[in-house]
C-alpha cells in the first residue's frame, strides 16, 4: 500500500542563521538518540536538534518514498501518477486519516527541510557523490520531468526540461531513475525535485476569511484542529513580500539555504499563505529538494499533489 524511508533523529551544525544566501556546503549531521539532551543553538557553529523530531518528541519519521497516488484510497507507490488537484485541507484530512495510530500526517515544512537536510549531508547523495568521485550537479538531486506526473522517476540530466520519454524510461529502480532519490540510490526518497509541486503543513499565522476558504478551512487550522497542532508549523506574519525571509524556521530549508543549485526561493505572503516545495516537472532548474514557494492551497491547483509520512510514538 505504501513505501517510506526513516529519518532518524539527528541535529545539525549551524551554517546560515541569517537570511544572507551562502554556497552550497556539506551540512554536518550527528545522529542522536531521543533520550540525548535537546541541542539548542542558536548561532552559526552551534548545534541544534531538527525541530521535525522535537516538536514531535520522536526519535525518527517515516516519510513517503514517493508523492501520494493512488484513486479510491492514498498509497505510496512509484510509477503510478500522483494525487493533485485538492484543497489543502482536503489533503490534510486524507493524510492524517491514513493511519492515525501511526501519527500519518501532510509533510510538515520542516520535515521536508529534515529530509533536505539529510540529503546534502554525508549520508545523503551529496555524500555519495562527494566521497564516490562525483563532482558538480552530480551532488545535487535529479529532477523528476515526467509531464505525466509519475512517480520515481528522473530526468536525463539534473535540471532536465519536462518530457513524456522519461516516464517509461527512468524509472525509479533503474540506474538513471537512482539519481532523483536523496541517496543517490534507491534507498532514499524520491520526486523531491520535480514531479508535482507540493503542498506541505507550514503557513503563515492569521489567515483572513478569504485565504481560509480557499484553502477549505473553517477557522485556522491550528483552531480547527487544535488537537493536532503538533502537525502545522506555522509562521510569524512578514512584509507582503515573497523575498522577506526573516520569518524562517531554522532547519525548513528555506533562508538557510536559499537559492541553492538555483532553486526557487519564494516565502509566503499575503493571499498565497501556504508553503509548496519541489518544484514541477516543468521547473528544470529552479525545481529542487531546496526549491521553495507558495499556494493559496485551492483545489484548482492540479499541478500540486502532497506527501505523507508517519511518526509513531516511542
Amino acid at each position: 500500500r505504501a513505501y517510506f524511508v526513516w529519518i532518524p533523529r539527528y541535529r545539525y551544525k549551524l551554517f546560515n542563521v541569517g537570511t544572507d544566501t551562502v554556497p552550497e556546503q556539506e551540512i554536518e549531521i550527528d545522529f542522536q538518540s531521543i533520550e540525548d539532551p535537546v541541542d539548542e543553538g542558536t548561532s552559526k557553529g552551534n548545534w541544534l536538534t531538527h525541530p521535525a523530531f522535537t516538536t514531535l518528541d520522536v526519535s525518527g519519521i517515516w516519510v513517503g518514498k514517493f508523492e501520494i497516488t493512488g484513486i479510491t484510497e492514498i498509497t505510496v507507490k512509484p510509477n503510478e501518477q500522483s494525487v493533485r488537484g485538492s484543497s489543502l485541507q482536503t489533503f490534510f484530512d486524507k493524510l492524517y486519516n491514513f493511519d492515525k495510530s501511526l501519527g500519518s500526517h501532510m509533510i510538515k515544512n520542516t520535515e521536508w527541510g529534515a529530509v533536505a537536510y539529510l540529503s546534502h549531508s554525508k549520508y545523503g547523495k551529496y555524500g555519495n557523490s562527494k566521497y564516490t568521485g562525483g563532482e558538480g550537479l552530480e551532488k545535487e538531486v535529479y529532477v523528476n520531468n515526467c509531464q505525466m506526473y509519475t512517480t520515481g522517476i528522473a530526468g536525463d540530466n539534473v535540471s532536465d526540461s519536462n518530457s513524456l520519454t522519461t516516464c517509461t524510461k527512468n524509472t525509479y529502480e533503474t540506474e538513471q531513475g537512482k539519481k532523483a532519490s536523496t541517496t543517490g540510490n534507491i534507498t532514499g526518497v524520491y520526486d523531491m525535485s520535480g514531479g508535482a509541486d507540493e503542498y506541505v503543513a507550514g503557513y503563515r499565522k492569521n489567515l483572513t476569511i478569504f485565504e481560509l476558504i480557499t484553502s477549505g478551512f473553517d477557522n485556522e487550522p491550528t483552531t480547527q484542529y487544535s488537537d493536532l497542532a503538533k502537525y502545522f508549523d506555522v509562521y510569524e506574519e512578514s512584509t507582503n513580500s515573497r523575498e522577506d525571509y526573516s520569518a524562517r524556521i531554522l532547519g525548513d530549508a528555506t533562508a538557510e539555504t536559499r537559492s541553492w543549485y538555483g532553486d526557487y526561493a519564494y516565502f509566503v505572503f499575503s493571499s498565497y499563505p501556504w508553503f509548496s516545495r519541489g518544484g514541477y516537472c516543468d521547473s528544470t532548474t529552479g525545481a529542487g529538494v531546496f526549491d521553495f514557494g507558495f499556494g493559496a492551497g485551492r483545489s484548482e491547483d492540479t499541478s500540486i499533489s502532497s506527501r505523507l509520512v508517519l511518526s509513531p510514538s516511542n
